[in-house]
């Protein structure tokens, strides 16, 4: 029985952003004891500034914890509501989750493959649809002019 050693490095990225701390890790499993938690983050103390009125602000910055915490469909409601034309909100949340957790590098391709498959299906369904309803009005138009022909021949 093999211990493993127990690893701990403390980040400052003060200026930089953050890589996701678990999916760093997956790369140490069996080698490490503690491969999902070795990093940590922190951040250089903040300088306040103070403005002309004398009041200190600090930036309003994203912690690190915070944005592991956060969800990827939240992130994506919040960023991409409006833009989202093309795949739904759901689906894309879904592949960048098996991207980002899960490691699957093929993720958001199969996203964007299936929805184009399922988007060609679609259109090629409607466009049959529309060829047979003017198949339909042909043959309804030639069949009144052949009943009113009959008729006029008749009459």
């Amino acid at each position: 029985n093999v211990m493993l050693p127990l690893i701990r490095i403390k980040v400052d990225y003060t200026g930089f952003s953050t890589i996701n701390a678990q999916r760093f890790g997956q790369k140490f499993v069996g080698k490490v004891a503690n491969p999902h938690d070795m990093l940590t983050w922190s951040k250089a103390p903040q300088r306040r500034e103070k403005v002309e009125r004398g009041e200190e602000i600090t930036p309003d910055l994203l912690r690190p914890e915070a944005m592991d915490q956060a969800r990827i469909e939240d992130l994506i409601a919040e960023n991409l509501h409006d833009n989202l034309k093309f795949l739904k909100e759901e689906e894309l949340a879904n592949a960048l989750h098996k991207f980002v957790d899960k490691d699957e590098k093929h993720a958001l391709a199969e996203c964007v493959t299936q929805e184009l498959s399922e988007r060609l299906q679609a259109s090629m369904a409607r466009r049959v649809f529309e060829q047979t309803q003017a198949n339909d009005e042909d043959l309804r138009s030639q069949l009144a002019s052949v009943v009113k022909e009959e008729r006029e021949r008749k009459g």
